[in-house]
C-alpha cells in the first residue's frame, strides 16, 4: 500500500509541481497549489484521527477519479485489472474455456459455449450450472471472480464440476484452456433473396475483417441491399470505424474529423481508392445506445447520401480519448477533441448537466422532419444532393422507428431470464433440437399448449398478470422460439429467430427503394 500510495503522490508532484510536497511555496496561494496542499492535509488528518486505519491509497484513487469525472463524462481513469480486460476486450481474443455465463439468484450458469472454444469441444451446454471450480463451491460468485478463475493462460487447465437438468450425478471437467475469439460481428444472415443482415456490438481489432467476411458471405448468397445493425453498440476503436466506412464510400470523401483546443490532435480522415466497395443500397439501423465509432459510420453514409438511417437518436459520444499509461499498469483516458461528421454536426450531446442526468437523459423521439422549419430545435446541415441532416447531438435517423415497448410482465420474464431457463428445460422434454434448422425456423411454432407449460413454469417467479400477457402474446411466442434455436443451434439462429417480430428491422426493410434512390446513376 505505501508503493501505490507514493507512487499517486508523486502523479500528483508531476502534475502540481515539486514544491507543493513542501508547502511552503503553495500554502501561500489560494491557487491551484493550495488545493494539492490541501489534499496532503486532509490526507494526514485522516491518517492520523480516523476511527479505523484508512488504505490511502483507495483513497487517493478516488481523488483521481473524482478528478477526472469533472472534465466530462468520458475521461476516466482505469484501474489495472479493468485495464487488463479492456484490452482483452478490444484485442479480438483472450484466453480461457470460452463460455458465454450469467449469474443467476447466486448461481453461476452457462447461456451458451463458444463455437470452436475448448468449453464446447467437450461438450458444455447451455443451462449447465457450475457449481465448483478447482473443488471450491462457487455459490454466491461474483462476474470478475469467475473471469479470474476460468481465463488463463493456453495450456493450462481448470476443473470444474457441472449439474446439468437431467442426469442424477454432476459432470466433472477438466478443461485445457485456449485462446478464445471475441466476435463483434454477432449474427449475419439473408432475411429474403436479397436483403443481408449484419449485427455488430462493437468496433474492436477485427471488426473490419469480420464485417468483410460476412460481406463476402452474404454477396455470394445473392444480397443485393443490407440492412447494418448498430443498435446498442458502445463503440471502440476509430480506425477500424474508417475502415468499416471506407466499404461504402467513395474514395476521397471525409469519413470523420476531429478538433480539440491543440493543433496537433486536428485531424480529417478521407476514404481510400485501397479497399473494395460496395456498391448496394445500405440502411444503418441505431438507437439510445449506438455511440461513438457506430455514430462515425452511420452519420457518415448518411451526410454523404449513401445509406439511409433508420431508428431512434443514437447516444451522443463524440468525444475523442487518448489513453495514456501510468507507471502501476494503470492507466487514464483523456478528451484531446471532438468528433465532427462530413457535413460538420458535432456527434457530442451536451452534457453541462452533470454525468448522472447526461446518462440517464431522456430522448423525446420527435421527428424533426415531420416539423415545421419554426418548431425545429435542432441545428441543421444539408447533404450534397440537399437532404437534411441534423445536429445538437448525437444522429437523428431519416426515418424515425421506435421500439415496440414491452408490457412490466414481459419485462420481468426477459430479466428473470424465464425464457432461457424454460428452453433449456423444454429441449429435455422433446426432441426439437435433433431437427434440421430450416424445417425449425420454418415450421416450428410454439402452440398453445407450449405457452401453458410456459406459464406454469415462470410462475415460480414471475406472477401472470393476463391482460399483459394477451398484449405481448406474441413477443412471448418469439422469444420461446428464440432461446430455444440458442440452445440447441447458437447465438446466430438466435438473432435470425429474433428478427421475425423486430418491428425496428421489418419497418426498415420498407425503405430500400429510398435507399437505393440516393445511389441511383
Amino acid at each position: 500500500m505505501r508503493k501505490r500510495v507514493l507512487l499517486i503522490l508523486v502523479l500528483l508532484t508531476t502534475i502540481g509541481g515539486a514544491g507543493w510536497l513542501a508547502g511552503s511555496t503553495f500554502a501561500s496561494s489560494q491557487g491551484v497549489g493550495f488545493q494539492f496542499d490541501k489534499i496532503r492535509m486532509i490526507l494526514g488528518v485522516i491518517r492520523e484521527y480516523y476511527v479505523e486505519e484508512a488504505d490511502l491509497g483507495d483513497l487517493l484513487e478516488g481523488a483521481i477519479t473524482g478528478m477526472l469525472e469533472k472534465l466530462d463524462p468520458h475521461s476516466v481513469y482505469i484501474p489495472p485489472a479493468d485495464l487488463r480486460e479492456v484490452k482483452e476486450d478490444f484485442a479480438g481474443q483472450f484466453e480461457g474455456i470460452g463460455i458465454y455465463f450469467e449469474i443467476q439468484d447466486k448461481i453461476l450458469r452457462v447461456v451458451s459455449p463458444i463455437p470452436g472454444s475448448p468449453a464446447d469441444q467437450l461438450g458444455m451446454a447451455p443451462g449447465d450450472q457450475i457449481i465448483e471450480i478447482e473443488g471450491k463451491s462457487t455459490w454466491g460468485i461474483k462476474n470478475e471472480e469467475v473471469q479470474r478463475k476460468l481465463k488463463g493462460p493456453r495450456g493450462t487447465q481448470v476443473t470444474i464440476k457441472v449439474r446439468r437438468e437431467g442426469l442424477d450425478e454432476p459432470l466433472d471437467f477438466t478443461i485445457t484452456r485456449d485462446k478464445i475469439p471475441i466476435n463483434s460481428v454477432v449474427a449475419s444472415f439473408m432475411l429474403d433473396d436479397s436483403t443481408g443482415y449484419v449485427r455488430v456490438n462493437r468496433f474492436m481489432a477485427t471488426t473490419d475483417t469480420e464485417i468483410a467476411n460476412a460481406l463476402d458471405t452474404l454477396e455470394a448468397e445473392g444480397m443485393r441491399q443490407l440492412l447494418l445493425d448498430f443498435r446498442g453498440n458502445p463503440g471502440g476503436y476509430l480506425e477500424k470505424a474508417i475502415t468499416v466506412t471506407d466499404f461504402f464510400l467513395p474514395p476521397d470523401r471525409i469519413v470523420v474529423s476531429t478538433q480539440g483546443r491543440l493543433k496537433m490532435f486536428n485531424e480529417v480522415h478521407y476514404s481510400s481508392k485501397w479497399v473494395r466497395k460496395r456498391e448496394y443500397p445500405v440502411i444503418v439501423l441505431l438507437n439510445h445506445g449506438s455511440a461513438s465509432a457506430s455514430e462515425i459510420v452511420a452519420g457518415a453514409l448518411q451526410d454523404w447520401d449513401r445509406g439511409l438511417v433508420a431508428g431512434v437518436t443514437s447516444f451522443g459520444k463524440g468525444l475523442v480519448q487518448r489513453q495514456i499509461p501510468l507507471p502501476d499498469s494503470s492507466a487514464v483516458r483523456i478528451t484531446i477533441a471532438r468528433y465532427y461528421t462530413p457535413t460538420g454536426r458535432l456527434i457530442q450531446r451536451p452534457y453541462d448537466d452533470g454525468l448522472v442526468e447526461y446518462v440517464m437523459e431522456g430522448y423525446d423521439n420527435v421527428d424533426p422532419n415531420s416539423l415545421p422549419d419554426s418548431l425545429i430545435d435542432k441545428p441543421v446541415f444539408f447533404t450534397p444532393q440537399g437532404r437534411r441532416v441534423y445536429g445538437g447531438g448525437g444522429i437523428t435517423p431519416d426515418i424515425l422507428i421506435e421500439p415496440i415497448l414491452l408490457t412490466p410482465y414481459a419485462a420481468r420474464l426477459r430479466t428473470n431470464r424465464q425464457f432461457f431457463d424454460f428452453a433449456t428445460q423444454y429441449r429435455l422434454q422433446q426432441p426439437v433440437c435433433e431437427m434440421n434448422w430450416d424445417d425449425f425456423l420454418g415450421g416450428f411454432e410454439v402452440t398453445d399448449a407450449i405457452l401453458d407449460q410456459f406459464i406454469e413454469f415462470s410462475s415460480e417467479k414471475v406472477s401472470l398478470v393476463q391482460e399483459e400477457f394477451q398484449k405481448d402474446r406474441d413477443f412471448i411466442r418469439n422469444s420461446i422460439k428464440a432461446e430455444l434455436a440458442r440452445v440447441c443451434w447458437g447465438r446466430m439462429e438466435f438473432y435470425q429467430v429474433l428478427a421475425e417480430i423486430d418491428n425496428v428491422m421489418q419497418e426498415a426493410r420498407l425503405h430500400f427503394d429510398e435507399a437505393a434512390q440516393l445511389i441511383a446513376p
